[in-house]
């Protein structure tokens, strides 16, 4: 297994076709993504992605995590992402943030991440964004 931060390249070579292959109509702007983030492989095979918005609080948020429907092998795929997201957390730490959070409503996103350490905060909430043409 290799984690490594995501790279020139993998939004349009990996990352679209996972979000098209996960029901997205299209995937984020690239310009609405943050700087860092991170993609894990299994030998040379790319399994899961996230990325980390980092800003001037304290508090970093994982977001975007997204998998290769293709590969399937159990339960290598679970610990995959579980260190992914371990290293993402670490990163934040390492960068002076005091904590992290996600939103998620996806059952198995939700027991994913607290395989990784998350506790839940808060139930129930709504994700709104607000768009300008």
């Amino acid at each position: 297994m290799k984690i490594r931060q995501i790279q020139d390249g993998d939004y349009e070579n990996i990352l679209t076709k996972w979000w098209g292959e996960w029901g997205f109509e299209s995937a984020p702007p690239k310009e609405m993504l943050p700087d860092t983030g991170f993609i894990a492989f299994d030998e040379d095979v790319p399994v899961c992605s996230c990325m980390v918005y980092m800003t001037n609080s304290k508090i970093a948020w994982i977001t975007w995590v997204l998998s290769n429907r293709e590969y399937r092998k159990k339960p290598n795929r679970r610990l995959i992402l579980k260190d992914m997201l371990e290293e993402a957390c670490q990163s934040a730490k390492r960068a002076g943030y005091n904590a992290v959070f996600t939103v998620t409503n996806n059952a198995h996103a939700i027991r994913n991440f607290k395989d990784a350490g998350f506790i839940t905060s808060s139930t129930n909430a709504h994700e709104l964004v607000r768009l300008w043409d």
